[in-house]
Formats: structure tokens, C-alpha cells, sequence
């Protein structure tokens, strides 16, 4: 009975915690359906009047979101993609290599995690170097993220027996295979993770795309938003609207996700 209650309590307890982070979701939401001026009262009212397709269909002829959704959307999926490919394959051999020469390697690479990027210096090299701006944005994604992959993936490693790998290639396994078709699977969890993580630094990053994106064309989700709040600041509820939008892709995700952030993976890899 007294465990039943400190349940009881602890949900309680949890929920309370929630509050402050669902009520202004919920104003979020609520505030993009209103009118304009039910919207700039800013209260958590449900709307009087719903503008439920006309504020998303304004915002999105307006505003030209839909196009920083589809680039942000572009350089997201490869830059995550490539930087959870380039991560897993390093932390791999550097993890299943004795020698000191990897350790040295391992510590050289981490040390991207303290050590602050240089913004302009790197700009300019990638102008001088007549790179694509798009291209260049995913290469600096995919480098800035490389430390803290790097980083999860030789922590989890570790918790995989090396005797796994040893077996398969007694089996006849190639090393291609090997990491795609036996690694690759255990090291999910630490994937998803990893992925939601980078989802989020990619897709709301900001000054990267200032600084390298110029054109209605190519700007990300993150420009369209600050274009689009300079001559609107007043329309709250097109603004509520337009960052319904850029929040849903990472909501979605993290949902999509979160079922594989588990422990116990390499138990089961290992019957039979």
C-alpha cells in the first residue's frame, strides 16, 4: 500500500514538473489558430473564432517556409546521416585497435568537444575553395558533429565483445559486412540517440546558414523564420504558426525514436 502511494506520488510529482514545459507548447498551438488579435492577447484561451488552415496557408505563401523547410530538411538528413556513418566506422577501428597510436587519435579527435570552431576563418576557406554553399554547410556539420560521435560510439563499443566480432569472421564475415550487418545493429541505441541530438543541432542551427546561405532559394528553416518575423512581428499568430511548423519534424522524430534508446541490446545479440 505505501509503495502504491509513493507511486502515486511520484507521478504527481512528474507531472507538476511537465507543466512548465506543456503550457507554452499548448499556447503555441492554441495562438496559431486564432485571429490576429486574439493572438496578440496572448492568453491561453482556446480561439473564439478557428483559423485553422488560413493562418498555415498565409504563413506559408507569405513567408516562403516551405522552402526552408525543404533545405533545412536536405541538409539535415545528409549532414546527420554522413556524420553517424564517419562516426561509427572511426570509433570502430579506433576502439578495436590496441595500439597507443589509436588512443592518441581517439583523444586528438574528442578534443573538437573544448575547442571552440572558427567561424570566419572557415567561411572564408570554404569560399576560396569555390565550394558549393550547401555542400559546405553540410561538411561543416558533419565535422563539428564528429567529436561527440566519435566520442558515444567508442563509450558504447566497449560494451560489445569483441568475441562477436571474432566469431563472425571465423564465420567468413568481411569487415564491410561485419560493421554494417552485425555492428551497426547493436550500436542502435547509441545511433538514436546520437541522431536526435544532431536533428537538433542541425535543424535550428542558425548562424551557419547566415553566414554561408544568401537567397531566398537556399535559406533554411531557421533564416525563413527570422525573414519572416521582421515584417510580421505583429502577426502572432502567423508567427505562432510558422514555428508549429519548425518545431513538428523534431517532435516527430524524437517520438519515432525514443523506442530505441533502451539498454540491453547486446544481451539479446549474443543467443544462440
Amino acid at each position: 500500500m505505501l509503495k502504491k502511494l509513493k507511486t502515486k506520488l511520484l507521478d504527481i510529482f512528474i507531472l507538476i514538473l511537465t507543466i512548465p514545459i506543456l503550457v507554452p507548447f499548448y499556447m503555441l498551438v492554441v495562438n496559431s489558430f486564432k485571429t490576429k488579435a486574439e493572438a496578440a492577447e496572448m492568453t491561453l484561451k482556446l480561439p473564439t473564432e478557428w483559423n485553422i488552415i488560413e493562418n498555415y496557408r498565409t504563413m506559408a505563401e507569405v513567408g516562403n517556409i516551405f522552402v526552408g523547410f525543404k533545405n533545412s530538411a536536405i541538409i539535415t538528413v545528409l549532414s546527420v546521416a554522413l556524420t553517424i556513418i564517419v562516426s561509427a566506422i572511426t570509433a570502430f577501428i579506433i576502439q578495436r585497435r590496441k595500439e597507443k597510436f589509436s588512443n592518441w587519435i581517439f583523444i586528438f579527435l574528442v578534443l573538437g568537444l573544448f575547442i571552440p570552431g572558427f567561424t570566419v576563418p572557415t567561411v572564408l576557406l570554404i569560399h576560396r575553395l569555390h565550394i558549393p554553399k550547401l555542400i559546405g554547410l553540410i561538411l561543416m556539420n558533419v565535422v563539428g558533429g564528429l567529436p561527440m560521435g566519435i566520442f558515444l560510439y567508442v563509450g558504447y563499443l566497449k560494451s560489445i565483445p569483441r568475441e562477436i566480432d571474432e566469431a563472425a569472421i571465423i564465420d567468413g564475415c568481411g569487415l564491410f559486412r561485419l560493421f554494417m550487418q552485425i555492428i551497426m545493429p547493436l550500436v542502435t541505441p547509441i545511433t538514436a540517440t546520437y541522431a536526435i541530438i544532431s536533428v537538433l543541432s542541425v535543424w535550428n542551427d542558425f548562424a551557419m546558414p547566415l553566414y554561408l546561405l544568401s537567397g531566398s532559394e537556399n535559406q533554411t528553416i531557421t533564416l525563413a523564420m527570422f525573414n519572416f518575423f521582421g515584417p510580421h512581428s505583429a502577426d502572432w499568430n502567423l508567427v505562432f504558426a510558422c514555428i508549429v511548423v519548425s518545431t513538428l519534424p523534431v517532435i516527430i522524430i524524437y517520438f519515432t525514436l525514443q523506442k530505441y534508446i533502451i539498454a540491453g541490446m547486446v544481451g539479446g545479440s549474443v543467443k544462440g
